[in-house]
């Protein structure tokens, strides 16, 4: 099964669902389930928030329903080194390859390495494919 991707900028109707969904996706992260709800929840937006607002964010969506949205990345260029903060697929989508497109738009060259400031579940095997490093205190 194939399905039809564009790739465009942020509009201003998707910042609730990006905050929704990373803030549910990151909450089991070994970063945040020893943490309380609401400790997590009001905290961690605002770093989400701080991040959206300085960096570029490329949606994954329908081509025929651009609000219909499959995905997304948030990153940014700070001096000559790529900042992944957040590459987010929902579930039916995964597997056609739009987190390694995504990718491609934050980090053109894949020989070149990433820093990323949000620890994914599998990291391991992202680190070796994409050549990603973690850098928490890069997210300020």
């Amino acid at each position: 099964m194939d399905i039809e991707i564009q790739y465009r900028p942020i509009a201003e109707d998707d910042m609730s669902f990006i905050l929704n969904s990373w803030l549910k996706s990151y909450r089991n992260s070994e970063f945040a389930k020893d943490m309380a709800n609401p400790v997590y929840f009001e905290n961690h937006s605002k770093i989400i928030q701080h991040l959206l607002a300085k960096s570029n964010v490329i949606i994954a969506c329908n081509p025929e329903e651009p609000t219909q949205i499959y995905g997304y990345s948030v990153f940014e260029q700070y001096e000559s080194v790529t900042i992944l903060h957040y590459i987010y697929i929902k579930f039916p989508y995964r597997k056609f390859g739009i987190a390694k497109n995504l990718f491609s738009f934050a980090q053109p060259d894949p020989k070149e390495f990433t820093l990323i400031s949000h620890i994914p579940r599998n990291l391991d095997k992202l680190s070796k494919k994409f050549n990603l490093i973690f850098d928490l205190y890069r997210i300020i």
